[in-house]
């Protein structure tokens, strides 16, 4: 059994904040042209993220940087950030989202405002990157996550380009594909690429799940790694892939990818990627019909 594959979307990315950047681009083994998302995180300003994102470029690898909606305070901002980006290689892949804050700093109030607006219009990326949420979201009604989706996805067809859907982390593999199932039969048709952290401790993973409603704590750990772990052991994705793989079907799920979060150790999820290649999992993991 496996995932399909497809030359438009890389089997597996990688997702880090912009501190986490030169580690994974020096840490080796990750192949020519794998997608690197540059997160828009606090504590890190649109310099540090153009920068991680050249050094990314530079290691032959492609940069796919965050832009979070309501962080940008103008469209001056946004403008800046874009020309900045380009300049050093960065701009032909982007990911628009939302974006933390409950109130926006400036006129972008989500992320189908930007896909929407004319600045991103004339930087013309090639590839824009939208958010999932399977297992929902603490502060926003599962319909109202819906309509988003279904928004942006219509956004990206109006505007005739290449498009992929990134899911928040989850640890539930049966629940992600019925999520799938479900967009596809509202016609969202993106490949979509499921979010899973990077290695980790089980309570690092566990925290950082919880803040998208993607655990119920020890029961979901224990199947998503596969086996019965402690709070200091490190879990990797391993069985969660093999879950998938087990319940993949191409005609309800349509083309999948991975997207591995790095929650702290950005070299080891780079190991970790490396090896699944390694072990033939990457070939598999992007779909074939």
């Amino acid at each position: 059994m496996t995932w399909p594959t497809t030359t438009s979307i890389p089997d597996i990315s990688i997702g880090v904040a912009a501190g986490q950047a030169r580690a994974l681009a020096t840490a080796g083994g990750l192949e020519p042209g794998m997608v690197v998302n540059v997160g828009f995180v606090d504590g890190e300003s649109m310099e540090d993220r153009v920068v991680a994102a050249a050094g990314l470029v530079r290691a032959g690898l492609v940069a796919e940087p965050h832009v979070a909606a309501r962080r940008l305070g103008s469209s001056g901002d946004l403008d800046t950030y874009l020309e900045a980006l380009r300049a050093v290689g960065a701009g032909d892949r982007l990911f628009v989202i939302g974006g933390d804050p409950r109130l926006p700093l400036g006129p972008y109030g989500q992320a189908l405002d930007v896909l929407d607006s004319d600045v991103l219009a004339r930087y013309r990326p090639s590839t824009i990157g939208i958010g999932g949420y399977p297992d929902g979201h603490p502060d926003i009604e599962s319909a109202a996550l819906d309509r988003a989706l279904d928004s942006k996805a219509c956004a990206l067809a109006a505007r005739e380009v290449a498009g992929e859907l990134i899911t928040q982390v989850t640890l539930d593999a049966a629940g992600v594909l019925d999520w799938i199932e479900r967009l596809r039969g509202r016609g969202v048709e993106l490949p979509v690429r499921i979010g899973v952290p990077g290695p980790a401790r089980t309570a690092a993973v566990l925290q950082f799940a919880s803040q998208f409603r993607g655990t119920n704590g020890p029961a979901s750990i224990a199947r998503y790694a596969g086996r019965e772990v402690s709070a200091d052991d490190v879990v990797t994705a391993d069985g969660f892939v093999d879950s998938i793989r087990s319940r993949f079907d191409h005609g309800r799920h349509g083309v999948l990818g991975l997207h591995v979060f790095a929650l702290g150790d950005a070299a080891a999820t780079a190991r970790w990627v490396a090896s699944q290649r390694t072990a033939g999992t990457a070939t598999d993991v992007a779909v074939r019909p």
